[in-house]
């Protein structure tokens, strides 16, 4: 049977509201803390590769950053709605091509092709190939080229959602789950897409296995991931919601709190030959 990739486009439409601004407070705040680091490492002129780039949310943060942008999806269908919102929402000006690539392997591109890559969330859908995965994303980043890695926390997901993740789920399946980091089939009955959630450990093994220096180490959401309620009016008042952002910018860098934030971010230079 033919998949039609127009009504694909229109559910993903539906499932991100045709908008791009975030979906939740927190979410609000994680997507903060996450270009709060853009904007540190990203320089106008950059040719940045982002991986898994979904609509387009942090497409249009490098476009205002100045940055020459590629993209890289597996799937046609995220690419063609990322195509689609950069029209509406107007960063298609910085982004210099759509490329649907499996990011194990993007032999489209030679080696040091990019100053900068950005990978928030496309690790976690490689499950057992993470380590080819960033080989890959290294290879083709310039040496002493910057990487900004996203993953989903492991302890952070499970304390955001945990009222579901028991509801849902049998003792044994949540143990297997915390045990192996894999979200799938095999541990998760109802599993839809699967993923490998990260201690904060093993994500700075993954970084340090692939020999590079790491700038920055960081949570989001460690302090705002669990008051969705409250969060709402603080962010509509600019004094505390600027206190807020930076309240969890500075905890979430805190060794302790690693793990308690839903996403770990990894900031990673690779070395000069």
């Amino acid at each position: 049977m033919k998949t039609n990739n127009n009504n694909l486009i229109s559910e993903e439409k539906h499932r991100w509201g045709w908008t791009l601004p975030r979906q939740c407070p927190s979410q609000e705040v994680s997507f903060h803390v996450h270009c709060h680091y853009l904007k540190q490492y990203i320089k106008p002129g950059d040719r940045v590769l982002e991986i898994g780039p979904g609509p387009g949310h942090y497409t249009k943060v490098l476009a205002d950053l100045g940055a020459r942008v590629v993209l890289v999806n597996i799937s046609s269908v995220q690419l063609e709605l990322n195509r689609q919102c950069a029209g509406r929402f107007g960063f298609g000006y910085s982004v210099v091509d759509w490329v649907r690539h499996d990011m194990r392997d993007m032999g489209t591109f030679v080696d040091g092709t990019f100053d900068a890559v950005v990978c928030f969330g496309a690790i976690n859908c490689v499950m057992e190939n993470r380590d080819q995965a960033i080989a890959e994303l290294l290879r083709v980043l310039k040496p002493g080229g910057i990487a900004l890695i996203g993953v989903m926390s492991l302890w952070g997901t499970l304390h955001a959602h945990l009222p579901d993740a028991i509801n849902a789920a049998s003792l044994d399946e949540n143990l297997a789950m915390v045990k192996t980091g894999d979200l799938c089939q095999e541990t998760y009955q109802n599993c839809v897409q699967p993923r490998h959630l990260f201690t904060a450990k093993e994500f700075r093994e993954l970084l340090e296995r692939n020999k590079v220096t790491i700038e920055v180490l960081t949570a989001s959401n460690s302090l705002a991931t669990t008051w969705h309620d409250r969060l709402e009016d603080i962010l509509t008042d600019e004094t505390k919601r600027n206190q807020l952002l930076q309240l969890e910018i500075l905890a979430s860098r805190q060794p302790g709190c690693l793990d308690t934030g839903t996403h770990i971010i990894g900031i990673v230079k690779k070395q000069l030959r």
